[in-house]
């Protein structure tokens, strides 16, 4: 469930089941039970409210499916992002997949069949419809629990708002596309070329994902600022190396180098997403998890002549799931 910088496979929130205090078997023991009682139950609030709190701050929502009954439970949060009350979600399977997009409806109740079926996580992009008819971009992640027999009890996961980074990959892939265009004219039109170019890199300094643009044999054109801060990589030092060396990933387990999505972009002509569990290393050292995609970039005619690669930190994204794990 990018995010300006972002995840960031991100119906259905967290369930927090309290633990029973073991019954009082001698009265001596009946106020040091009760004290205790007492710090466990404010102890089990202050963590639910910091995880309320990091929610919100990721922009996530949790949500839970209790399978036997078609219970759908949402936080607060989940709420928020289908823009509806807190506390007045339905709390059924049919409500929210009310909410999906008809044209992803399908695609999303396949993975989540996917899913019941072989018990492996799900995360799929899709969009919602919310009350008011606007349209949001979410993230969807979840995961299977299965009771004693081996059969499908529950389904937890969260939602992450993606919205911003869609309007921001869509604003750059018009913007290249103009850019593109106005290349292939340059003879005739050199002050357009000059005006689209400095609106395009207005555009890429906006953004706040990391942004890196090469050429058709992946030799780096340029740089966006939040692309420079986390490869450690100005453009002026960048411009004409090969990509991996600007942007050197490897994978967070295994340590072990992982292919870049450009190169399979210009290879294959079509958009590329970054492995899960993937590091991306600065020029000084500095590791931080990322996701990424890379597209190419065509002109009128179809041909591919450069790649741009969208990435952003996960850091937050990777804390607020690890205490919902």
């Amino acid at each position: 469930m990018d995010p300006k910088n972002s995840q960031k496979l991100n119906s259905v929130t967290t369930s927090f089941e309290a633990v029973s205090a073991e019954a009082v078997l001698e009265e001596p023991n009946v106020g040091r039970q009760q004290t205790a009682q007492t710090d466990s139950a404010q102890a089990l609030r202050e963590s639910e409210e910091r995880l309320r709190l990091a929610l919100e701050a990721g922009r996530m929502g949790s949500w839970e499916w209790r399978i036997s009954s078609n219970e759908v439970i949402w936080s607060p949060g989940l709420e928020a992002i289908h823009g509806i009350p807190t506390g007045s979600f339905p709390g059924t399977f049919d409500a929210y997949q009310n909410d999906m997009h008809p044209e992803d409806r399908e695609r999303v109740l396949s993975c989540i069949s996917n899913t019941l079926q072989d018990g492996i996580d799900h995360e799929i992009e899709y969009r919602l419809v919310l009350p008011d008819g606007q349209v949001r971009w979410v993230q969807g992640r979840g995961r299977l629990f299965r009771d004693d027999d081996g059969n499908p009890e529950r389904m937890i996961g969260v939602c992450v708002d993606i919205t911003d980074r869609k309007e921001s990959e869509e604003a750059l892939r018009v913007h290249t596309a103009d850019l593109s265009e106005t290349l292939r004219r340059e003879s005739e039109f050199a002050q357009v070329i000059t005006e689209q170019a400095e609106r395009l890199r207005t555009t890429l300094s906006s953004i706040g994902d990391g942004v890196i643009t090469t050429d058709n044999e992946g030799l780096v054109i340029n740089l966006n600022p939040v692309a420079e801060g986390l490869t450690g990589w100005l453009t002026a030092d960048a411009v004409g190396l090969p990509l991996e060396k600007v942007f050197s990933i490897v994978n967070e387990t295994t340590r072990e180098s992982v292919v870049n999505p450009a190169t399979r972009a210009l290879k294959e002509g079509i958009v590329v997403g970054l492995a899960n569990h993937t590091i991306l290393i600065a020029k000084n050292g500095v590791e931080t998890p990322i996701d990424d995609s890379a597209a190419p970039i065509r002109s009128k005619e179809g041909e591919i002549i450069g790649c741009v690669l969208v990435f952003r930190d996960i850091t937050e994204r990777k804390r607020v799931e690890q205490e919902l794990s």
